[in-house]
């Protein structure tokens, strides 16, 4: 699998924060909405049985209870306040209720059985607790409390079920709403992305095409040579069906092929004629000047292979290291084969330019010698349709030598 982009790496960690960024949101809102239906509904049970139960029977846990008259005629019996009890907390869902006098006994309980008995530690612990307030716990789907009621406390069990069902949708549209916010953020920020690197982009392009017509000033042999080239060599490098990132990094290459030329003086540079030795030695250093240039730029790591090796040969007798046949980095000998061209159709102090015909037959005698065969091949077929040289002149068309046979039209990178 190919390395990640930064686009994609953009897109990965934007995504992973946006999403994160929803769940937060929709979790803090619905863990607010959570504690509101706990609070309101604790606050709800709670008005209940000390307003609404007390205010019909105030005094049903002292001990003359069961000798006072109730609302309805007679005494109460445990029967009648049992029966009294339920019929006004089944209104609000309780599943379970004891009462306790502030003594711990037990006045009225759903489990019949425990009235008259006394708290267990652990609830005599809580109606501590609850002196200071009332207070409470969820149990799942249950909401336990314990309330101070004047003369004791009383442990209630509420069944929560129909306030869940009632707020499942309210979160559900919470989830919805973070969601879309998330949505809209995630492509304000992609698109705020997009616009910085496109700016950057075309930045970044202007400064490399300065950077190579700089370069270009220093020679005036070679002007306009890394614009040609660089297209020459996209159109070689698409038939040869190179992706999309081979392809930039190609063109990178093409356009600062020449930079290390800049640490090379400008009286060997400009020199009209023949160099000497020495000065060729000199001349010959250009390629790993611009490598170390480049070593320490990220973005153009991946054009180093054509700046560096451009200057190789297919068999071995190339400059600066002597690399041979696909030892040689593919970008560097696709960009070999378009830069002899150009060179051979562009005049220069000490010959005349070729024409396109014999700049192909020239390039079709060093396949396998100066230049990968495969990459050969694949160049004389794309380029065999042209006619123009570059100051517009017609040229007559020449017969092209078959260049040496290689395992395919695709060399291997």
């Amino acid at each position: 699998m190919g390395a990640v982009g930064p686009y994609r790496r953009f897109l990965l960690g934007l995504t992973g924060v946006t999403l994160a960024g929803v769940l937060a949101l929709a979790g803090a809102l619905n863990l607010l909405l959570h504690r509101y239906l706990v609070d309101s509904t604790a606050r709800i049970t709670q008005e209940a049985v000390v307003l609404h139960l007390h205010q019909v029977f105030p005094d049903f846990l002292s001990p003359h209870a069961f000798h006072a008259p109730n609302p309805y005629g007679g005494t109460w019996d445990p029967d009648r306040l049992y029966a009294f009890v339920r019929l006004h907390l089944d209104l609000y869902h309780i599943q379970e209720a004891t009462f306790f006098r502030e003594d711990g006994t037990v006045v009225l309980a759903y489990e019949r059985g425990r009235e008259g008995g006394r708290a267990t530690p652990e609830e005599e612990r809580a109606m501590a607790r609850a002196q200071v307030g009332p207070w409470f716990r969820e149990e799942g789907v249950r909401l336990g409390m314990w309330l101070p009621v004047p003369g004791g406390f009383v442990h209630l069990v509420r069944d929560l079920s129909p306030e869940w069902a009632l707020l499942r949708p309210v979160q559900a549209g919470v989830l919805l709403l973070a969601l879309a916010l998330g949505l809209a953020l995630f492509l304000l920020l992609r698109g705020t992305y997009l616009r910085a690197e496109r700016a950057l982009a075309a930045s970044y392009e202007a400064l490399l095409v300065a950077l190579a017509r700089a370069l270009e000033a220093k020679d005036d042999e070679t002007e306009g040579h890394s614009e040609r080239v660089t297209a020459y060599a996209l159109r070689l490098g698409r038939a040869l069906g190179l992706r999309r990132e081979a392809l930039e990094d190609l063109r990178r290459g093409a356009l600062l092929h020449d930079l290390g030329k800049i640490g090379i003086p400008d009286a060997v540079l400009r020199k009209p004629g023949p160099l000497t030795e020495e000065e060729k030695a000199l001349m010959r250093t250009h390629p790993l000047i611009g490598d170390r240039i480049l070593e320490g730029l990220p973005a153009l790591q991946g054009a180093r292979g054509v700046v560096r090796h451009h200057h190789e040969r297919f068999d071995g007798r190339g400059y600066p290291e002597g690399l041979q046949g696909e030892e040689i980095p593919l970008l560097a000998r696709i960009f070999a084969v378009v830069d002899a061209y150009d060179a051979m159709t562009s005049d220069r102090p000490y010959r005349r330019a070729l024409s396109h015909g014999e700049a192909l037959a020239a390039i079709a005698r060093e396949a396998g010698k100066q230049f990968d065969p495969q990459v050969v091949r694949v160049f004389l077929r794309v380029f065999a349709e042209e006619r123009e040289v570059k100051d517009g002149r017609r040229t007559k068309e020449v017969l092209v030598p078959a260049c040496p046979r290689g395992r395919g039209d695709a060399p291997q990178g």
